[in-house]
């Protein structure tokens, strides 16, 4: 989110009158070796004044299972924005600063360093403004947490999150194959294209 604003414009409840256009900015490695890199963008906030680009990187360093996302924008000025973490409801989160942990069924599935520079809240159920809701199917709604940090980002700076596998620093387990599905998922919907 950008300056409160929604990279589509919301018209109704199920409505957008907008449509963003969003591009491959990169993609590196996606089929093989340690580090797949894929970079995308969207123009949805350059209505806004002033008017940014977003970008968004995720490179994966197979090798250790390490997830990194960053997001920047291009033009305008110093921006108010806000990154959000949806999680599903089975899931529990730990935070405490700038980490956080998320688990299910009392076991660690990912560890996360989130970006510094934002503050760092959770909701969780709330309906002014609705936040830390999952819908299930149309009509049904479940609390679930939702990790939201907010500040000022300026065009050229970063806001990098690492996402690890399993507990940080404890090498790979089980789960560790879901940060490699993120790819693999992308790989095979690029395909299709």
């Amino acid at each position: 989110e950008v300056a409160g604003a929604d990279q589509a414009v919301q018209s109704g409840t199920f409505l957008w009158s907008t449509q963003p256009t969003s591009w491959l900015d990169a993609a590196i490695g996606i089929d093989d070796g340690t580090v797949a890199e894929l970079t995308v963008a969207h123009d949805g906030y350059r209505r806004l004044n002033p008017g940014v680009t977003h970008f968004r990187r995720f490179r994966l360093d197979r090798a250790d299972n390490i997830l990194t996302v960053i997001d920047w924008i291009e033009g305008g000025a110093p921006v108010p924005v806000r990154l959000a973490f949806h999680l599903h409801p089975s899931l529990a989160l730990q935070q405490e600063g700038g980490s956080a942990s998320i688990a299910a069924d009392g076991v660690t599935l990912a560890s996360l360093r989130l970006p510094p520079g934002l503050t760092w809240q959770n909701h969780r159920g709330e309906a002014s403004p609705p936040l830390g809701w999952y819908s299930p199917e149309f009509g049904e709604k479940v609390p679930s947490v939702a990790l939201v940090g907010s500040g000022m980002l300026a065009p050229g700076e970063r806001l990098e999150t690492r996402v690890a596998a399993g507990d940080a620093g404890t090498g790979r387990d089980r789960h560790a194959v879901m940060i490699g599905e993120v790819i693999r998922g992308t790989k095979a919907a690029r395909s299709a294209c």
